[in-house]
């Protein structure tokens, strides 16, 4: 290993640039710094619990703290504290050989590869995140395009233009987690919008295939609430239904689902596999304008294949207690990406950043004593609504005990929404991502513990 250990991190979004604010800190500077590279398909990164909101509203992704470029990210970390910190943009990883510590990158310009780099580490953090199936939720990072603020932008007013056309009359989500829950909830804002300027609202459909919505908080209550909240904003909701188009033939791309001009027909099944339904057990919906599947998210790992990093069934990465991928103990992965049962969220992938940070200084250093991740979220995880945007929901944790826990049991406050998704909140949340100081800041007493 060289004396200065090189780190590799594929990702910049909150989780990459956790584990960069803590290796670049100066309570690691004082027993080690680092050569640090950044890899990222964008140049620039974002807060993206708001994506929904500019989805929306457009204009609001004008804001300056809407997006940082990287650029600007790469002056305020290099030599911080005696570290080298590089940031490559526009490119994306394509191959890693593990044998060699090895990872291949291509550059991008627009829709095509216009060159290659191979770089060496000591350390390799993964946490390039997952996509939707919907294509609106997030850039469409499966393909090769290197995403700009610009194309960003233009990516929201499409959807803006669509979900706002005269010819859009009836949405359907089919979903019903923290994604498509959101999602309705800024539609509910645009119908309320349009009820008041003299416009007919659109009819909003809710489909979930399990008994409770955001199921993964195992709450009750949290369904209760979220239910009443939509159905009393007139959104229909259906649990326990998958939903199936009635003629597939009838779509020739992904690109249509989302398209008000092509009325989609969509039917209603019991979750039951493999029984016999009756005619009276099928529902049928009214057309379609515009249907988001929200059912799930894909990992970006498919660069992977041939790698021997250990994936599940899904495609997402497994991890030790610790972070490590399996049988690659310098290899680290967080965020969307792994298999961890827990919900993903931006609070989480920071202190998942603090924990896979300080790991990288205690191996560097010799020591054993690395940090465990235990995460055991509170039964009492709910949905609050935000108090100012009456249709906004953003998923308070209640407590998460021992997140990072070894012995000792760290306990740590869920945000609720009106902290979260006001103005002041994404300050806050940009402002962690923009300034290492701020992030020292709040979390510095989070990563000397660690230590």
């Amino acid at each position: 290993m060289s004396t200065q250990p090189r780190v590799v991190i594929v990702g910049g979004g909150v989780a990459g640039l956790s584990v960069l604010s803590t290796l670049t800190s100066h309570f690691v500077a004082k027993s080690q710094t680092f050569n640090i590279t950044l890899i990222e398909k964008k140049n620039f990164t974002e807060s993206s619990i708001f994506t929904l909101r500019y989805m929306v509203n457009p204009q609001e992704y004008h804001h300056e703290n809407s997006h940082v470029l990287l650029d600007e990210l790469e002056k305020t970390f290099d030599k911080r504290n005696g570290y080298s910190v590089k940031m490559i943009s526009h490119s994306q990883a394509s191959k890693l050989d593990t044998e060699h510590s090895k990872i291949t990158i291509q550059q991008l310009d627009g829709n095509s590869i216009k060159g290659e780099e191979t770089i060496e580490y000591d350390y390799l953090i993964l946490a390039n995140g997952c996509r939707y199936k919907t294509d609106y939720i997030k850039a469409n990072i499966e393909k090769i395009e290197s995403v700009t603020p610009q194309s960003r932008l233009h990516e929201f007013h499409q959807f803006y233009d669509k979900i706002t056309s005269k010819e859009n009359d009836h949405v359907v989500i089919v979903g019903g987690g923290a994604l498509g829950i959101q999602l309705a909830g800024e539609l509910i804002d645009v119908n309320q919008w349009r009820g008041k300027h003299g416009l007919e609202p659109f009819k909003i459909t809710l489909v979930h295939s399990r008994k409770l919505l955001r199921d993964r908080s195992n709450s009750e209550t949290a369904h209760n609430y979220i239910y009443n909240h939509l159905v009393k904003n007139g959104v229909e909701v259906f649990m326990g239904k998958r939903a199936f188009y009635k003629d597939v033939s009838q779509l020739v791309s992904s690109g249509e689902e989302t398209n008000p001009l092509i009325k989609k027909e969509i039917v209603l099944k019991p979750n039951i596999p493999n029984a016999e339904l009756t005619s009276e057990q099928v529902i049928e919906l009214p057309k379609a304008s515009m249907i988001f599947w929200c059912g799930g998210m894909i990992p970006n790992t498919e660069w992977l294949e041939g790698s021997h990093i250990a994936r599940n069934s899904q495609g997402f990465i497994q991890v030790n207690d610790f972070y490590q991928t399996v049988n690659h103990p310098n290899i680290f992965s967080l965020g969307d990406v792994t298999d961890l049962p827990y919900e993903k969220l931006a609070g989480s992938a920071v202190r998942e950043g603090i924990t896979v940070g300080t790991n990288i200084v205690k191996m560097s250093n010799f020591i054993q004593q690395i940090k465990k991740v235990a995460p055991q979220f509170s039964s009492t995880a709910s949905m609050l609504k935000n108090k100012e945007k009456s249709g906004k929901f953003e998923l308070s944790l209640g407590s998460i005990n021992g997140l990072i826990g070894k012995k000792e049991i760290i306990e740590v406050k869920g945000q609720k929404a009106a902290d979260i998704m006001t103005e002041k909140g994404r300050n806050r949340a940009i402002g962690l991502l923009r300034n290492p100081e701020i992030f020292i800041r709040k979390f510095g007493e989070f990563i000397q513990s660690n230590l």
